[in-house]
């Protein structure tokens, strides 16, 4: 296994703010405002966090470590990240599929531009014929992101698949029996059931709570629970700090938010692993 303790605080904690969205911000941010919008965001919440995720696009439009140089480069004072993952999925009849890079950017890509770790999203039903699929691209990417001494943070989001029942908690809890091997920490939803929640104290590697666009009183909420019950070792948040940004209408009021509540947010979440 890579060393987790990168991504950590004294504490052992894990905060990452994650700002590798790409589809999602394009939904609420003009195009030509969202590397203006994640640069912000980077110096704004580098204070109070163990590391930032990003996104290649981000890293090459920027022109941060190695990638070509094609506009500004923000100054990064906290670690980072990037994600291995495109943006969304591929549907098809057997389920989603992830799509990686490939060749453009991957974990020798990353660790050449500096990151100090990677991250993957998966997909998972365990229904769908896809997920064989699924867990040779997570073995993957952790195999070659370990050949480059880069521990691996790995995203499980699962979904309902055809008419088949459906329970989220149950899903999660499928899920990580059958990738955690193939994760240095494991980035998971909340799961409503609280055994399962319960037994994820039992993994033998650290996991943090994703947001998952949950408005930020209900994430602050449910990420009290899952270290309480579930001994999550911190957060990967993103939309719940400050998607309400695409409500406003100027750049100004934008970076007023960003530096207010977003922060204050941010702030609030971290005290809990304090």
């Amino acid at each position: 296994m890579a060393n987790t303790s990168v991504l950590c605080a004294q504490n052992g904690s894990i905060k990452i703010a994650a700002l590798d969205h790409r589809d999602s911000l394009k939904k609420i941010l003009p195009e030509d405002e969202i590397n203006k919008f994640k640069s912000l965001c980077v110096e704004a919440f580098s204070p109070f966090v163990t590391a930032v995720l990003l996104d290649p696009e981000y890293l090459e439009k920027t022109g941060i470590g190695a990638m070509p140089l094609k506009g500004h480069c923000p100054i990064i004072s906290v670690p980072f990240l990037a994600s291995l993952e495109k943006s969304g999925y591929i549907d098809t009849s057997d389920g989603r599929i992830t799509e990686t890079y490939g060749d453009y950017f991957n974990a020798r890509t990353a660790k050449r531009v500096g990151v100090i770790a990677t991250k993957l999203l998966i997909y998972f039903n365990n229904d769908a014929p896809s997920k064989n699929h699924q867990i040779e691209i997570a073995k993957r990417c952790f195999d070659e992101s370990r050949q480059v001494g880069l521990p691996l943070l790995l995203e499980i989001v699962t979904y309902p698949y055809q008419n088949k029942v459906y329970s989220e908690s149950l899903e999660i809890s499928r899920a990580v029996s059958q990738l955690a091997d193939f994760g240095d920490v494991l980035k998971l939803n909340f799961c409503d059931n609280l055994d399962i929640l319960s037994d994820l104290k039992h993994l033998e590697k650290p996991w943090v709570l994703l947001s998952r666009g949950m408005l930020f009183p209900e994430y602050k909420r449910l990420l009290i629970k899952a270290k309480e019950i579930g001994g999550a070792s911190g957060f990967a948040v993103g939309r719940a700090l400050w998607q309400e940004v695409g409500n406003l209408k100027t750049w100004a009021k934008k970076e007023f938010f960003i530096k207010t509540t977003a922060v204050s947010r941010l702030k609030e979440l971290a005290e809990i692993f304090n």
